[in-house]
């Protein structure tokens, strides 16, 4: 996973940390206590936005490092919904932070999404070992069920005996995507039963699929 520290270890600057292990031998999403599990102080209301904020003291699930940090959703007059993320620190440390939205195009509880149709811009993907902890490889995608090039439903190669399927149990893989660092758009979601599409425009090197 994008957020999974392999061995729940890292080192910087010749020190090593050693975080929670919640994930059999590694650190998913920093640890045993989500941030998004915890009491959030209300810093600042408008009439269309609410800033929360936070502060995770030095050594919180053994990162280094106290953190304050606020995040801030935000209603547009173009029915949007804008979240940004502010963190300061007092140590070098590090912080990744994002929502985890998932997304049905049919609607909550419509049932499965192996009907809806995906494009994703990327010629090669990041496989995992059995801990989904990527090897460091960057396969092609060509010939492969990872292959999404041209638009084609989630479901219509999910169940091949692939092995990075077969290991991931279905699609939990980064592609690298072929922007080069430009912001454009990466990948498109839609649904054909309710005529729905999400766009997905990123300048970062790698999308997660879930």
């Amino acid at each position: 996973h994008a957020n999974r520290i392999a061995k729940g270890t890292f080192t910087y600057e010749g020190i090593c940390y050693q975080l929670d292990k919640n994930n059999g031998n590694n650190n998913l999403h920093s640890g045993l206590d989500f941030w998004s599990f915890r009491v959030w102080n209300v810093k600042e209301t408008t009439e269309n936005s609410i800033t929360f904020s936070l502060h995770s003291p030095d050594g919180d699930q053994g990162f280094p490092g106290a953190v304050d940090v606020d995040v801030t959703y935000t209603l547009t007059d173009e029915n949007s919904i804008v979240i940004d993320y502010h963190a300061t620190t007092d140590a070098d440390t590090p912080i990744n932070m994002t929502n985890h939205s998932y997304f049905n195009l049919d609607g909550h509880d419509s049932g499965t999404v192996r009907n809806q149709v995906l494009w994703i811009d990327s010629d090669s993907f990041t496989p995992t070992d059995a801990e989904l902890i990527p090897t460091g490889e960057l396969v092609p995608v060509e010939g492969t069920p990872m292959d999404f090039r041209v638009e084609k439903s989630i479901g219509q190669d999910l169940d091949e005996a692939y092995e990075p399927l077969l290991i991931a149990r279905g699609y939990d893989h980064n592609w690298v995507l072929a922007n080069e660092g430009e912001f454009k758009k990466a990948a498109e979601l839609k649904s054909c039963e309710s005529g729905i599409a999400m766009e997905i425009f990123t300048d970062l090197p790698g999308i997660q699929v879930y």
